[in-house]
């Protein structure tokens, strides 16, 4: 959630120079424009209606893991929506998933137009549930006009809150 901010606040019409710093094997900063990764950035997308009568829409993003059990089981349970988007890369799921920052950034750019062509109607808020690099999320976050009202969940892997998703931050603020 703090990666998708920092995106958020800082987007591309900001003229600020930052980029994310990505933890894994070898820890980099990922500053697009310094490969010439061609990897494919394309989502593989479901709609799944659900039993909500509400106007919002939750999207969730499976890149590093598959989110969408417990994101579509708390989705159901505690939140009024009328659909559920699953969106995961056509490369597939992994912890190697996102090759390098311009991965990231088609990824990012391509799903950004996913919950834009989703996003509610009638002034609902779109639910992310964002299993992916900070990196992806960050770049992601820079696409703020695209993305409406958001709403973005943390998944408590510790199990200290019950073992699901619990509301982070509330954007436009």
């Amino acid at each position: 959630s703090v990666a998708f901010l920092a995106g958020y606040e800082l987007d591309r019409k900001s003229g600020s120079q930052v980029f994310p710093v990505q933890k894994g094997v070898h820890t980099s900063i990922w500053k697009p424009g310094t490969s010439t990764n061609t990897a494919n950035g394309t989502w593989v997308t479901t709609a799944i209606a659900t039993r909500g009568t509400g106007d919002d829409v939750a999207v969730v993003v499976s890149v590093s893991r598959d989110a969408l059990p417990d994101a579509k089981a708390y989705a159901e349970d505690v939140l009024s929506i009328c659909a559920v988007v699953d969106a995961r890369p056509e490369s597939g799921i992994g912890q190697r998933a996102v090759e390098d920052a311009d991965h990231a950034v088609a990824l990012a750019d391509n799903l950004a137009e996913v919950i834009r062509a989703n996003r509610p109607k009638n002034g609902g808020r779109t639910h992310l549930f964002i299993a992916a690099p900070n990196a992806l999320s960050f770049f992601l976050g820079q696409h703020r006009g695209a993305l409406g009202n958001v709403q973005l969940y943390e998944f408590d892997f510790e199990g200290e809150r019950g073992g699901s998703y619990s509301t982070s931050i509330s954007l436009p603020h």
